[in-house]
């Protein structure tokens, strides 16, 4: 271990994210189809600055911790990829950003975790306003009326669904305007009324 330290200390950044690079490497050619190194994979990848790289392995990482119903390590590998993208939230693409809050947030709502779910979409609605992103900022908007509803603040959620449903009016994110009339309905449902909430559902 000392000895790795001394070594450590006289190597440049550049050399420092080129045996990462070389690590990443490895590990993808002979632990593919082995999510269990999902995580060493992203590590790897995020210290070499192959952001892209290591979003994606962050994201099967998420996948295999949740395969083994441990919520905590689900949780922590998560939130690496969403810390990744805030610190550069014009860096990746759409899809990707959408694929980890979906995930992120349904994991995090279906244990009744209304904190998490907020800080979730928050940051989307965050990372959606940089990149005035129409879809994200809806999808923020969706998942933020979920947690107001959840909440009982029925005025809060209608204002969200109002805002989620305007933003994502004209995108082709089916999913998420799908989202949107069942949270409506289920407002609607709510306060009684029942001829409304049959429309919208």
């Amino acid at each position: 271990d000392v000895e790795r330290e001394v070594i450590l200390m006289n190597l440049t950044p550049s050399q420092k994210r080129n045996l990462h690079l070389k690590a990443a490497t490895a590990l993808q050619k002979r632990r593919e189809g082995f999510p269990r190194f999902a995580e060493a994979l992203a590590y790897h990848w995020e210290t070499s600055l192959q952001q892209h790289e290591a979003l994606s392995a962050w994201l099967e990482a998420g996948r295999y911790a949740r395969s083994q119903f441990n919520r905590d390590e689900t949780y922590r590998v998560y939130g690496k990829g969403l810390d990744l993208i805030m610190k550069a939230p014009t860096l990746f693409p759409e899809s990707a950003v959408y694929e980890l809050i979906n995930e992120f947030g349904n994991y995090a709502y279906d244990r009744d975790d209304i904190v998490t779910c907020e800080s979730i979409y928050r940051s989307c609605l965050e990372i959606g306003e940089i990149n005035q992103n129409r879809k994200l900022i809806g999808t923020a908007y969706n998942g933020l009326s979920r947690d107001a509803f959840y909440l009982n603040q029925f005025e809060e959620a209608r204002t969200c669904v109002e805002r989620a449903s305007w933003f994502l009016e004209g995108t082709n994110l089916r999913v998420e305007q799908i989202k949107t009339l069942y949270v409506q309905g289920t407002i609607q449902y709510s306060i009684d009324d029942f001829m409304t909430s049959k429309r919208s559902m």
